[in-house]
């Protein structure tokens, strides 16, 4: 996966610098998104300018090896981007969806409350004052 993800950075942003420092994160849900999937890693990396937050998920289906995830690129740049990185902070998308929708569409499985590593519910506490 190494290989591959420089790769699709240096095609994502040829005009960037390919030199990131990498940090493994933990994915803000633990479900798995298949009762086949062997492997999961969020990671971001960071060029000196640029945060980048690596998503993907590998199943293996049927003798075959598939991995579908996103890159996705951060809002920030420069000192701000440094500082999420150097937080841990890392950007979400609706991109865990589509992974999540490609390999149900291979594995033919449903979605479910089990199979659901998308989901999460947000809680906002309000205080009086």
């Amino acid at each position: 996966m190494t290989d591959a993800i420089k790769t699709l950075l240096k095609t994502l942003y040829p005009k960037k610098s390919q030199n990131y420092r990498w940090k493994d994160v933990e994915f803000a849900n633990k479900k798995a998104s298949s009762k086949f999937e062997i492997n999961k890693k969020s990671s971001i990396g960071f060029n000196g300018n640029q945060i980048v937050t690596i998503d993907y998920r590998h199943i293996l289906f049927e003798g075959k090896n598939v991995v579908a995830g996103t890159i996705v690129n951060g809002f920030f740049e420069g000192y701000q981007a440094e500082s999420e990185f150097n937080e841990g902070r890392y950007t979400t998308n609706g991109g865990c969806f589509d992974a999540v929708k490609i390999i149900h569409s291979i594995t033919s499985e449903k979605d479910s409350d089990e199979l659901d590593p998308c989901g999460g519910a947000i809680i906002i506490e309000r205080k009086n004052l």
